[in-house]
C-alpha cells in the first residue's frame, strides 16, 4: 500500500499537479497509514510537501467520499487532483464532483485503489491501482473474493519454500489484520443497512455545537438541564431492549483545565445518577486510559465495565468514555453496550465507529 500510495501520487505529479488531496481509508488500519506515507513521501521527493488541509480520513460508508469532496470545496483549498484510498471512496467522490459541476478527469484528476469491478462501469473510466500478485515476495498476504462461494473472501500467504513454518508465523500479524479489516467492513455494512442520518448530524451541529453520524434507526432524546444546557442521547435498542442496547450520551460544560480519568468517571457518575434508568456501578479493574489528539483538539478515552448497582437486575456491559476539548466547551461522550448472551465485539466496533464520527462544530 505504501508503493501504491507513492506511485499514484507520483503519477499525478508527473501530470503537472501539485495540489493533490488524499482521501484515506480509516487510519486505524496499518495499510491506510502505509498508503498515506507513500503519498507524503512522493510529495516530499518533489519538494511539494504535504498540506494537512488536503488530507481527509474517510470511513466505510460509501457516502463519505462525497462528504470529503464537499469538505474540500467548502474549505477552498483548491486541489486539482485527488488520490483515494480505495475505489469505493473514489466512486463516491466522483458522484459529488459531478453534482458540483466538476468533470472527473478534465477538471479534476481522480485516482482510486483496488480496481474493484464496478470501477470499470462508471461513466468516465476511473484510474485505479491494484496489487500485482506476481510481484509479491514470500510472506506477503493477499485476498481473493468469490472463490468457493459468493461474497466469501479467502486470505492467503505466500510462504518461503523450505521455511514455511517460519514465514507463516512471521505473517500471522498481517493475516490477523487482513481478517479483522474484512470483519470491520462487514460490521459497518450491517450497521448502515439503514442509511446514515445526515440530517441529524447537521441538526446536532446547528443546535449543540457537535456532530455525530449514526444510522437512521437510532432514536434521539434531547433533555433540558436548565441554564441553557442540554444533553443528547442517541440510542438503538432494536430488536428489543431486553436483548440489545447501544447507547451514546453526549453532555457538555465550559472548557475544563485538564482532561483526566477522574474527571471522566466523576462526570459519568453524575450523569448516571440522573439520566440512566438502571444505576451503573463502574468496575475499573481492567480500565484503560488514553490521551490523544482528535481533529487537532485534546481528547481522552477511558474504557471499563458497568454493572447494575442495585443487584436486582443482573446487567453489565462495556463502556467507552471520550472527553473532547472543543474550542467553546468540553464534551463528554459516553458509549455503552448491553448485550447479554451475545458476542460484544461487533457492537463495540459499531460504537467505536460512531465515536470516531464526533466533530466539534464551531
Amino acid at each position: 500500500h505504501y508503493r501504491i500510495g507513492h506511485m499514484a501520487t507520483e503519477r499525478l505529479i508527473r501530470l503537472g499537479h501539485t495540489r493533490i488531496a488524499h482521501l484515506t481509508t480509516p487510519l486505524r488500519y496499518t495499510y491506510s497509514v502505509h498508503a498515506l506515507h507513500g503519498y507524503r513521501d512522493a510529495l516530499d521527493a518533489h519538494g511539494i510537501g504535504h498540506d494537512p488541509a488536503l488530507e481527509i480520513e474517510c470511513y466505510l460508508s460509501r457516502k463519505t467520499g462525497a462528504d470529503a469532496v464537499t469538505e474540500l470545496i467548502t474549505r477552498g483549498v483548491g486541489p486539482t487532483a485527488i488520490f483515494c484510498g480505495n475505489d469505493v471512496i473514489a466512486l463516491s467522490a466522483m458522484e459529488a464532483m459531478r453534482q458540483c459541476g466538476i468533470r472527473p478527469g478534465p477538471d479534476m484528476a481522480l485516482i482510486g485503489c483496488d480496481d474493484v469491478p464496478v470501477a470499470a462501469h462508471v461513466g468516465l473510466g476511473l484510474t485505479t491501482f491494484r496489487q500485482d500478485l506476481d510481484a509479491l515476495e514470500p510472506g506477503r498476504v493477499f485476498q481473493a473474493s468469490n472463490v468457493w462461494a459468493l461474497t466469501q473472501t479467502v486470505t492467503g500467504v505466500l510462504l518461503r519454500s523450505g521455511r514455511e513454518a517460519e514465514s507463516w508465523v512471521a505473517a500471522l500479524p498481517s493475516v490477523l489484520n487482513a481478517v479483522d479489516t474484512n470483519y470491520r467492513e462487514l460490521v459497518l455494512r450491517r450497521m448502515f443497512a439503514t442509511a446514515p442520518d445526515t440530517a441529524l448530524r447537521t441538526d446536532l451541529g446547528r443546535r449543540f455545537g457537535f456532530s455525530m453520524l449514526v444510522p437512521e434507526v437510532y432514536d434521539r432524546i434531547a433533555r433540558d438541564l436548565g441554564g441553557g444546557d442540554s444533553l443528547v442521547i442517541l440510542r438503538n435498542d432494536n430488536p428489543d431492549p431486553s436483548e440489545l442496547i447501544r447507547s451514546i450520551l453526549v453532555a457538555w460544560r465550559p472548557g475544563v483545565d485538564s482532561l483526566t480519568r477522574e474527571l471522566a468517571l466523576e462526570w459519568r457518575a453524575e450523569i448516571d445518577a440522573v439520566h440512566y434508568n438502571v444505576p451503573q456501578r463502574i468496575d475499573d479493574t481492567n480500565s484503560s486510559v488514553v490521551s490523544f489528539m482528535w481533529e487537532g483538539r485534546p481528547a481522552l478515552e477511558v474504557t471499563g465495565v458497568w454493572q447494575d448497582e442495585s443487584g436486582g437486575f443482573p446487567a453489565a456491559g462495556p463502556f467507552i468514555v471520550w472527553l473532547v476539548d472543543c474550542p467553546a466547551r468540553t464534551y463528554f461522550v459516553d458509549a455503552w453496550l448491553y448485550s447479554p448472551n451475545r458476542a460484544k465485539y461487533e457492537y463495540m466496533l459499531q460504537l467505536q465507529e460512531i465515536l470516531g464520527s464526533f466533530r466539534c462544530v464551531e
